[in-house]
């Protein structure tokens, strides 16, 4: 599935470069997850997917919120 698929275009670069993150696995930060959370609620969405998937980032939702943890 494409970025486009379930982004609108203006949202078209952060889908694109959260896909990127997941398929390097490399984290793309807190405050870029942040601002993107707070941009576009369908964003939220990627994102949970995204912290699912790649818990060693050490960020987590918890209660609608994103927030750093550490062991």
């Amino acid at each position: 599935m494409s970025p486009q698929t379930f982004c609108s275009w203006s949202d078209y670069d952060v889908c694109r470069n959260s896909c990127v993150a997941a398929n390097s696995r490399q984290n793309p930060g807190f405050d870029f997850l942040q601002e993107c959370w707070n941009d576009d609620p369908a964003l939220q969405i990627v994102i949970k997917k995204l912290l699912a998937k790649f818990p060693q980032w050490g960020i987590a939702c918890v209660d609608g919120v994103l927030m750093e943890w550490e062991d």
